[in-house]
């Protein structure tokens, strides 16, 4: 008959082996929703929404079934790019506001400056430039508080396109230049490409 002294330890090695069992099954999942966002977005950029629509709800399936809350904000996300390419504006707007959720919860500032960017785009295509620019404000504002250049010079060219759209050539210099200074001061990696969740649609 075994101690229990045994039996203690016995039981904590068995506790962190389903442990470790867990959390590489965790890991494992969250990769396969990595791997279908990697093929997502090869098909965003061959422009074949709906395939890349099929692989970002694949992932967000993966990612919802182990709660992995940075996973599902970027996959909504980046299912409303697809929606605003398609014109499906309500269906982007319902899960930008989803992902709005979710960043604010997990305090992912550069995240919520990524769903007011591609909201203010939605308000651009309708004409409404004012809501739009009071959402880049917003976005700008927490970009720069991230530290995230890339961020603040896709807002200021957002701005620069608005002030464009209604002929005010004068206002939308001083965001071109801006965006231009972000730009150089910008710090890259060769061979890394940005993310799809970086960068708001601007159409002309």
């Amino acid at each position: 008959m075994k101690k229990p002294m045994e039996i203690c330890v016995f039981l904590i090695c068995l506790f962190l082996i389903a442990a470790c069992a867990s959390d590489n099954a965790t890991v494992a999942v969250k990769q396969k929703a990595r791997n279908a966002e990697d093929r997502a977005l090869e098909a965003y950029h061959r422009g074949d929404m709906e395939g890349a629509i099929f692989l970002f709800e694949q992932a967000l399936e993966q990612d919802q079934s182990v709660n992995n809350l940075p996973g599902i904000a970027s996959d909504l996300h980046n299912l409303a790019r697809c929606y605003v390419n398609l014109g499906h504006d309500d269906n982007a707007r319902k899960v930008l506001n989803e992902a709005l959720e979710i960043n604010n919860t997990i305090e992912d500032k550069s995240g919520i400056a990524d769903n007011y960017t591609l909201l203010a785009t939605i308000h651009m295509h309708h004409s409404e430039y004012e809501e739009a620019l009071a959402l880049l404000d917003k976005s700008y504002s927490l970009y720069e508080e991230d530290k995230n250049r890339t961020g603040m010079a896709t807002v200021l060219n957002n701005m620069g396109s608005i002030y464009r759209k209604q002929e005010l050539y004068d206002q939308s210099f001083l965001p071109l230049m801006m965006q231009s200074a972000c730009t150089r001061k910008r710090k890259t990696m060769e061979g890394l490409p940005l993310p799809i969740t970086t960068w708001a649609i601007c159409t002309n």
